[in-house]
């Protein structure tokens, strides 16, 4: 099947959290890809999210993200997010729950929640520290979909 692709410029979007996160257009990006009838529409981004003790760039970066799919996923059959989440919805080893990777985590956990996102993230840790103690899944998609579960195209 052959394909478009658009970059979308988030720049409009992006500028009520630029105070906040000034590389935020790095650390976040958006395509549109569809069919050349228009019949079948995906939102895919790409993020990679601020670190833990940048509580309000994350809060922030997780405001643009979902400001950008309310712009332009509203028609889409798809809406995936991928990436580097700086958090986690999966068990962390070698943490302590009162930590601010701990509130991160609770972060991501409100934002897949309350926008009724789909998670999925590897089953093996993708972060390691250089001591081997600690090991966590940082990297992971959110989705959403409008196409009925059980159809032939849905996930």
């Amino acid at each position: 099947m052959a394909v478009r692709a658009t970059i979308l410029d988030i720049r409009e979007l992006a500028a009520a959290e630029d105070r906040i996160i000034p590389d935020v257009r790095r650390r976040f990006q958006l395509l549109l890809v569809q069919d050349p009838e228009g019949s079948a529409r995906l939102l895919l981004g790409n993020i990679y999210q601020c670190q833990a003790q940048q509580p309000r760039q994350q809060e922030a970066m997780l405001r643009l993200v979902e400001a950008s799919v309310s712009r332009w996923g509203r028609d889409c059959d798809l809406c995936a997010i991928g990436g580097d989440w700086n958090a986690s919805l999966q068990l962390r080893y070698g943490y302590s729950e009162a930590t601010r990777t701990a509130a991160a985590d609770r972060r991501l956990a409100t934002f897949v929640h309350a926008g009724n996102w789909n998670y999925v993230a590897p089953a093996e840790a993708t972060w390691h520290s250089s001591d081997q103690q600690r090991r966590t899944t940082l990297d992971g998609f959110s989705w959403r979909s409008r196409i009925a579960p059980g159809h032939p195209a849905s996930l």
